[in-house]
């Protein structure tokens, strides 16, 4: 109240009326006052910032949240079927290229050709193209700690994806199989028998044993920094722990195995290790931008609010300055179109 009517005498200020048509000319005012505070950071309009408080406001309604991180917004924020079904859709793309390249890569190192490229791009691109297009929230890999109990629901996990994905490769090959026989049939009876049996077999174990290693991987993940200072650090802290696991296990692959088990041992750690976290935040984040519902800099946004005493800086994260304030901005209309 002291700051929304700073400078008023007496006859301006508002009659009283009733205690909920009072609170709603009050948070009006202090609104009005506090786009007209002077401040460091970039300026935007009252009509973008608005836009931007009160989505912020409905998504902390909505996930019951009192503080705001932005590394904790999830692909349910988005505000229909349609925009959710394409951020599934455009997060499993990346997967599967991702996934495309590394299989082509190591079905060409493997000595297979052109056709071991082919093989390994189309098994290696819809595995995570799949598990990605099935995961639900986005989990920061903020520390990196063995918990048995974590490994054993990620193993449990695993085998499940694995067996799935083992047998759609199985029908995969044989149907590659069947329609590779029909035009160039066999000198050999045995390549048929290779064919249909040998082929399915070694995809079926070849999907479990990708389900093991994503369980025993899954296990690393430790639990969350306690004490944030900087916005987004549980991203930041997952990229890093992706880096790091990406580079431990491809050395263990490596000299282990050579080269293929370098790039696989690789490829698991860095997604296993934040690098899925980090992909799946990105590209909620640019969907969010594309709709209007953030900005591409969302971290100055965020400081501009706390300037104009919007908001509150707290460690990594923000409050609103007041909850009455949080639900003032809550019950707004949501503009379904970026602001101009």
């Amino acid at each position: 109240m002291s700051l929304a009517y700073q400078g008023y005498s007496l006859d301006e200020f508002p009659d009283m009326g009733s205690d909920q048509a009072f609170r709603q000319r009050l948070f009006d005012t202090y609104i009005e006052r506090m786009f007209r505070r002077r401040g460091n950071t970039y300026t935007y309009t009252n009509q973008q910032a608005k836009h931007l408080l009160v989505w912020i406001a409905q998504r902390m309604v909505q996930a019951s949240q009192t503080v705001f991180f932005i590394e904790n917004m999830q692909p349910s924020w988005l505000q229909n079927r349609d925009q959710r079904l394409l951020y599934h859709l455009e997060s499993s793309l990346i997967f599967g290229l991702i996934g495309m390249l590394s299989g082509a890569l190591v079905g060409l190192l493997s000595g297979g050709g052109r056709v071991g490229m082919a093989y390994g791009a189309l098994t290696g691109g819809l595995t995570p193209a799949l598990i990605a297009a099935t995961l639900g929230e986005i989990t920061p890999v903020e520390t990196l700690k063995w918990s048995w109990k974590a490994t054993k629901i990620s193993l449990r996990t695993g085998l499940i994806y694995g067996l799935i994905v083992g047998l759609i490769y199985a029908l995969i090959f044989v149907l590659m199989v069947w329609i590779n026989g029909l035009f160039w049939p066999p000198d050999d009876p045995d390549d048929w028998i290779n064919g249909f049996i040998g082929l399915p077999i070694f995809a079926l174990f070849s999907g479990l044993f990708g389900g093991l290693i994503f369980g025993l991987f899954g296990g690393l993940k430790g639990p969350g920094i306690g004490n944030k200072t900087k916005p987004n650090q549980g991203i930041w802290r997952s990229a890093r722990n992706a880096g790091i696991l990406t580079l431990v296990l491809a050395l263990f692959g490596g000299m282990a195995s050579g080269l293929i088990a370098m790039l696989i041992f690789g490829l698991f750690g860095g997604l296993l290790g934040g690098g899925s976290a980090c992909i799946r935040h990105s590209s909620l984040r640019l969907m969010l931008y594309r709709v209007g519902y953030i900005p591409w800099n969302y971290a100055r946004f965020l400081d501009y609010a706390a300037e104009r005493l919007f908001l509150q800086k707290v460690g990594g994260g923000y409050i609103f300055i007041h909850r009455m304030l949080l639900e003032h901005f809550a019950q707004m209309t949501l503009e379904q179109k970026r602001p101009q």
